[in-house]
């Protein structure tokens, strides 16, 4: 396995474990371009895009976000 299969096999493997604990709907924090915190839902499963970059569509916005720029909000 090359590094490059290597490192899609881990981030697939990081995208399903996202997609285990955070379905569809899930609040969450998203970091804008402006580094401000907006509060809002996931609408699809994470994917990987061809980049190699892991990135799940929110509620309010077009496109997929990358998954370092959004964090689940824990329910209290």
């Amino acid at each position: 396995m090359t590094k490059r299969n290597k490192a899609v096999k881990m981030t697939q493997d990081q995208i399903d474990d996202w997609n285990r604990k955070y379905p569809p709907g899930t609040p969450v924090e998203l970091t804008n371009d402006f580094d401000e915190i907006e509060h809002t839902r996931t609408r699809t499963p994470a994917w990987l895009l061809g980049s190699g970059q892991p990135v799940v569509s929110v509620e309010g916005r077009t496109g997929g976000y990358a998954l370092e720029r959004i964090k689940p909000v824990e329910s209290k």
